[in-house]
């Protein structure tokens, strides 16, 4: 399966370690950009039953309250994220997380079917209108599930999470194209051209203004 990762050329050691070290860094999920991330709303129903002097009647009540992924994981730090896009076609993509279109997007090859730490890790993002309301008992949800809900603002993003316990996650041999956005700077394009494996293709994108989108020549997925 083909994931990009959307990377700046300003700080080229970023861009160089996922390529040469052959790895992804993974984040801790309240580092992200989003502050909804790895919460849910949590509702209980209360039953009041009356006292010796209060109403016959008995009142049922709804209260909600946030849960986290700490609360899911009190003994062990909660997994780590890292956030890669199934597209690399979106405008906004580029805006945001490639200094507008003068960053790279890593093409990065990932075997869903026969690498053990990617069929563990790899999850696709769930979009929801609202944040998650759930009941029941805390000790049921599942933490992988928790940290692949985002509400629908984040729809366009196609996102796909690697969820590991370390740091960094092994991505060796993945590594097979960088696009680099229609305004990147030749001279740091040239730059990388020395420094990276040469398997490694380069490729230019071009704005479609037709379509308003972002294009290149499509690569090959497993």
């Amino acid at each position: 399966m083909l994931l990009y990762k959307f990377r700046s050329l300003e700080n080229l050691e970023f861009v160089l370690d996922i390529i040469i070290n052959e790895r992804l860094y993974c984040a801790r999920y309240k580092d992200l950009n989003d502050p909804f991330e790895g919460q849910l709303l949590h509702a209980t129903e209360n039953i009041k039953m009356p006292g010796l002097l209060g109403p016959t009647t008995i009142r049922t009540t709804k209260e909600r309250r946030l849960i986290t992924a700490d609360d899911i994981s009190p003994v062990f730090e909660p997994k780590r994220v890292c956030s890669l896009s199934r597209t690399a076609n979106d405008v906004r993509m580029w805006s945001l997380y490639a200094d507008s279109h003068k960053g790279v997007a890593i093409e990065i090859d990932l075997d869903i079917d026969h690498d053990p730490g990617v069929v563990a890790a790899l999850r696709a993002v769930t979009y929801t209108k609202t944040l998650s309301e759930r009941g029941g008992i805390i000790g049921i949800y599942d933490e992988d599930n928790l940290l692949t809900i985002k509400t629908d603002h984040w729809r366009y993003e196609d996102e796909y999470r690697l969820l590991w316990h370390e740091p960094l996650f092994s991505i060796t041999g993945c590594v097979k194209r960088l696009v680099f956005g229609p305004r990147a700077d030749q001279s740091r394009i040239d730059l990388l051209r020395k420094m990276v494996p040469k398997h490694i293709e380069f490729v230019q994108a071009k704005l479609d203004y037709d379509d308003v989108t972002v294009v290149f020549p499509s690569g090959e997925s497993k």
